[in-house]
């Protein structure tokens, strides 16, 4: 219906970052279907419907079920599309230690996260000695600098050496 459309375009779920996030998107639709059966339950009551509990309830469910099957669908078609490298967001790693050189190689081998590697910043000599696959941006200090002159789509990630194990699952 009109409304559990707009309750959905609310909840941002057209948006290929949400889709992503496998923890956020159940949450949202079910928000999307608990509003909009409680709009649903409103309407039935107000025009006396005595079945409007049990009208509400099955909307609900049959709102989550075929949200969660489009969702799951765009997924896959998002998956596929980034695979082929399409829907890629930049993104500039800050740092050449083991932990940068591994998010790097985390990203060219898992292409349908969604990302692509436009550069590392960091000590030059760890960049070579590690021979990451990367073009080098600069050194820390010019993180400003560069920020400024990457296209409006990237951004900018910094992992340490501990928070990456976690990152990549280990």
């Amino acid at each position: 219906t009109v409304a559990t459309l707009g309750i959905a375009s609310r909840q941002r779920l057209y948006r290929a970052r949400v889709c992503a996030v496998r923890a956020v998107e159940p949450a949202r639709i079910g928000r999307v279907s608990v509003r909009a059966a409680l709009f649903a339950a409103i309407l039935m009551w107000a025009h006396g419907l005595s079945s409007w509990p049990l009208g509400a309830f099955v909307g609900a469910a049959a709102s989550f079920v075929s949200l969660s099957l489009a969702r799951s669908a765009y997924r896959s078609v998002l998956m596929r599309a980034r695979r082929e490298g399409r829907y890629r967001r930049r993104i500039v790693v800050i740092g050449t230690d083991d932990g940068g050189a591994m998010l790097v190689d985390h990203i060219r081998r898992n292409p349908a996260s969604g990302f692509t590697v436009a550069g590392v910043m960091g000590d030059r000599d760890e960049h070579m000695a590690r021979s990451i696959p990367a073009p080098y941006l600069g050194s820390i200090s010019d993180v400003a600098v560069v920020a400024r002159e990457i296209e409006d789509r990237a951004i900018a990630a910094t992992y340490g050496s501990d928070a990456i194990g976690t990152y990549i699952g280990n």
